[in-house]
């Protein structure tokens, strides 16, 4: 079994630290546990660390200084299989209406599956956060979202590994 990674976040996101180790916070207090340390959880966690103390449990390992996930020119497919688990999908109808199902990896390490994509990024479409929006989602459209993924796109900060 792997060990389990924890992050501990304080106040600002400059103030996180990493440890493998669970004596290192046994004796710490929490207002948030955040599980899982992808990137929906550490945007999460790092909003919540602003004002708050969190404390985030990732299953997999910190993979920063690995090479696979810090060198965009190396292809991630199969070389971070030990990081990486597959589900398979429900059929789903394809062309000529034959049905397969499709492989569907995943990341489990810090970073989560966004470590595994040569440190590429993908906003939405315009008409798509749009659509969203329109269906009855106020604050869901494009110009309503584009800041948060300006800021995403520049996120800096320091991590103290103990």
């Amino acid at each position: 079994m792997k060990p389990w990674l924890l992050l501990f976040l304080v106040g600002l996101a400059y103030a996180t630290f990493i440890t493998n180790h669970t004596s290192n916070v046994a004796q710490d207090s929490f207002e948030f546990i955040v599980v899982g340390g992808g990137t929906t959880g550490l945007a999460v966690a790092n909003r919540l660390a602003v004002n708050h103390t969190v404390l985030v449990v990732e299953r997999g390992n910190d993979l920063a200084n690995n090479d696979i996930v810090n060198n965009p020119y190396t292809p991630a497919a199969g070389l971070l299989s030990p990081c990486l688990f597959s589900l398979t999908s429900t059929p789903q109808i394809g062309v000529h209406g034959t049905r397969r199902s499709l492989p569907l990896e995943y990341g489990s390490y810090l970073g989560g599956s966004s470590s595994a994509n040569a440190m590429m990024g993908a906003r939405p479409t315009f008409a798509g956060m749009d659509a969203i929006a329109a269906l009855g989602n106020p604050g869901w459209g494009w110009n309503d979202f584009l800041p948060y993924m300006k800021n995403s796109e520049s996120l800096r900060f320091r991590i103290q590994h103990r």
